[in-house]
């Protein structure tokens, strides 16, 4: 059929309302007057799978492809106040003050802040005659309420007291005590009253409501305290635990991280690369030990239920381990980093999620469940800090996420 006729047949047909164009008709008709940018047609992957598309129906699949990623998470608030990098946060362990955060630095100056209202409660700084020194690490007492260890890099400790009051401006630390660097002999800490404690890369952490462990300096053993201040005795080392080499001389090295794992159980994270268990009943060997990475452990922590731990350093991964309570553990995940370095792991209240802080400024947040291979799968990666990030601490109601960086903020993520 000549394209004249076409049209005049066409012509003829649509001054009748009942007559239509035949399927051929309409076909040729449509190429005829298509657009060519509409003109491509759908092609198919030899397995059928897989789909382009031109024209607008392209542009819709990239739209609604945009559509389906989800939003990157956003931080709630960034504290700032701090002018050198925050080397240390933590939450107040108890609910009803679980709004209660406080941050070190490396100029030693402690921060209290509100969360709820992202305010400064109060600045405590360390007494002159202890020396500048940054803030290591900070403990919150997990029986009495009002107080707080804040330990020092040059191995002070102090212990301070806290009062909450209703109004939120109502806020005191005060300075009831400390330790100081012995450094003749053993590498420990000895206090004005004769209590003992260690210093080193090693956060302090409390075992138990009297028992704390830490480390010796640039030693291989940690160091047990005994708080004996309730039965009207004072503080001191109690034991030692030191990592015996393995059967091939290899050693553990340096104490770089310590945290209780339920019960009167300790994890310990070493300098070669490995973590061991220990039972602080029986000190002479540890439980049992396994090595997760090629370097440095920087941290360790525990699940809320003490059976699984993960351990992030040195490395590209940050690796779990299981089960804490048994005679054996043994790594059974790891989730991998582009860039190498966690310089703290902690996990989440209700032991779901694990939070781990980068040496390239990224917080990660890991799935914390063993059920269908899920454990380590990474969920979330949070960006605001330039710098690296240096801690990570969830509040004890699992609502808020702090992050302390180099660049001296301090980011709170809701939610994550």
């Amino acid at each position: 059929m000549q394209l004249n006729s076409l049209c005049d047949s066409t012509t003829k047909r649509e001054q009748t309302a009942d007559d239509a164009l035949t399927p051929l008709e309409l076909e040729i008709l449509t190429l005829i007057f298509q657009p060519v940018s509409l003109r491509y047609r759908k092609v198919f992957t030899q397995e059928g799978a897989k789909m382009a598309s031109g024209g607008e129906e392209k542009a819709t699949t990239k739209k609604r492809h945009n559509e389906s990623k989800r939003p990157r998470p956003e931080a709630k608030a960034i504290l700032r106040g701090h002018v050198t990098p925050v080397t240390s946060v933590c939450f107040h362990p108890h609910e009803e003050h679980a709004h209660v955060l406080f941050t070190g630095d490396e100029s030693g100056s402690l921060r209290v802040w509100d969360s709820r209202f992202e305010e400064t409660l109060q600045v405590f700084t360390a007494p002159e005659r202890l020396g500048a020194s940054p803030v290591q690490g900070v403990a919150q007492h997990v029986a009495h309420i009002n107080e707080v260890l804040v330990q020092y890099k040059n191995g002070f400790v102090l212990r301070l007291n806290v009062e909450y009051k209703k109004n939120v401006s109502e806020f005191d630390a005060v300075y009831i005590g400390g330790f100081k660097t012995v450094n003749a002999g053993q590498r420990f800490l000895q206090h004005e009253d004769g209590a003992v404690l260690c210093d080193g890369f090693c956060r302090i952490c409390y075992v138990d409501a009297n028992t704390w462990v830490g480390a010796c300096g640039d030693g291989d053993e940690c160091i047990i305290i005994r708080d004996e201040r309730a039965a009207g005795g004072g503080s001191g080392v109690v034991g030692r635990l030191k990592l015996a080499p393995t059967a091939t001389g290899e050693k553990g090295g340096m104490v770089m991280a310590v945290c209780a794992a339920g019960g009167m159980d300790v994890l310990g994270g070493y300098e070669d690369g490995s973590v061991a268990v220990w039972d602080l009943r029986n000190r002479r060997t540890a439980r049992s030990r396994v090595k997760v990475g090629a370097d440095a452990v920087t941290s360790v922590a525990c699940s809320p239920r003490g059976r699984v731990g993960v351990a992030g350093g040195a490395y590209d991964h940050i690796a779990a381990v299981a089960d804490l309570s048994g005679d054996t553990i043994a790594a059974v995940a790891k989730g991998s980093l582009r860039v190498s370095g966690i310089s703290e792991v902690k996990w989440r209240a209700d032991g779901k999620v694990v939070a781990s802080g980068g040496w390239d400024g990224v917080v990660r947040i890991w799935d914390g469940r063993r059920r269908q291979d899920a454990l380590l799968r990474r969920i979330a990666s949070l960006r605001w800090h330039e710098g690296s990030v240096l801690s990570v601490g969830y509040s004890s109601d699992s609502k808020l996420l702090a992050s302390g960086g180099k660049d001296c903020t301090v980011a709170l993520w809701e939610d994550v």
